[in-house]
C-alpha cells in the first residue's frame, strides 16, 4: 500500500527542511554575529585601555622627571652647590625629556613641549639671577674699594698739603 500523494508528501517535507534549514542558518548567523561583536568591542576597548594606560604612565614618568629638574632648579642658586655642573645635569634632563616626548606617541605632545619650555625659561632666569647676584656682590665690592681708596686718597692729600707746609716753612726759615 502505497500512499497516493507520495509526491506531495515528498515535495513538502523537501520544502519543509528547506526552510528549516534556512531559519536555522538565519538562527546561527545571528547568534555568531551577536557573540562577535561584542569581542570585537572587547578588543577595541582593550585597545584603548592600552593606551591610556601606556599615556598614564608616559605622564607619571613625565611628572617624576619634571619634579627632579624643578628640584635642581630650586636648588640651583644656593651657596652649597657647584652652579655650572648643576646647570649642566639640568640642560641633559631637560634634552632627555624632549627625547621622551618626541620618541612616545604622546596625545598632549604641545603640552608636554610647553612645560619642558617652561623648565627651559626657568632654567635661564635662574642663569640670569646668578650673574646678576654675582654683579651685585662685585659692585658691593668695588663701592668698598672706592672708599678705602678715596679715604686714603684724601689722607695722601692731607699728607700732600701738610708737606707742602714744611716745605714752605722750611723755605721761609732759610730766607
Amino acid at each position: 500500500m502505497d500512499p497516493i500523494n507520495k509526491t506531495d508528501r515528498r515535495k513538502a517535507f523537501t520544502n519543509f527542511f528547506f526552510l528549516f534549514i534556512v531559519c536555522i542558518l538565519i538562527i546561527t548567523t545571528t547568534i555568531f554575529f551577536s557573540l562577535q561583536v561584542p569581542f570585537k568591542q572587547n578588543d577595541r576597548l582593550l585597545k584603548e585601555m592600552r593606551s591610556y594606560v601606556k599615556e598614564r604612565e608616559f605622564s607619571n614618568d613625565f611628572m617624576t622627571q619634571m619634579s627632579e629638574i624643578a628640584g635642581m632648579l630650586d636648588t640651583i642658586n644656593t651657596k652649597a652647590t657647584k652652579p655650572d655642573l648643576l646647570d649642566g645635569r639640568i640642560t641633559e634632563s631637560i634634552k632627555k625629556l624632549n627625547l621622551k616626548i618626541d620618541a612616545d606617541s604622546a596625545n598632549d605632545k604641545t603640552l608636554y613641549r610647553s612645560i619642558v619650555f617652561v623648565l627651559s625659561d626657568i632654567q635661564t632666569a635662574k642663569k640670569q639671577l646668578r650673574d646678576m647676584t654675582g654683579k651685585d656682590l662685585n659692585v658691593d665690592e668695588l663701592r668698598k674699594q672706592i672708599e678705602t681708596l678715596t679715604t686714603s686718597l684724601d689722607a695722601a692729600k692731607i699728607e700732600n698739603l701738610n708737606l707742602k707746609q714744611q716745605i714752605f716753612l722750611l723755605q721761609q726759615n732759610k730766607q
